[in-house]
């Protein structure tokens, strides 16, 4: 007998939600407003780097030839980071 209530209480429970839902218009996906703002709002202009930067990673490269990309990044940002307020990525 409680089995029988508990069912009939949850089919009530979800028809009424649903109801619910479609009364109260949230029934749909909307966008939320915070992803619709971030994207609608404008960026900051990116400037390239300076030409002294690109001239210091050929550098590297030429003194480091066996080296990767992200060593020649660490290497140049140990170096230049604290110095001038200059890094590099990958």
């Amino acid at each position: 007998m409680r089995t029988w209530w508990r069912w009939i209480y949850g089919c009530v429970t979800r028809l009424w939600r649903s109801v619910w839902q479609w009364w109260a218009g949230t029934g749909r996906r909307r966008p939320r407003p915070y992803l619709v703002d971030r994207a609608a709002r404008p960026r900051h202009p990116i400037h390239p780097k300076p030409k002294w930067v690109k001239q210091e990673v050929i550098r590297l490269k030429a003194l480091c030839p066996q080296a990767g990309c992200r060593t020649i990044a660490h290497c140049f940002n140990r170096r230049w980071g604290r110095a001038r307020s200059m890094t590099v990525g990958k």
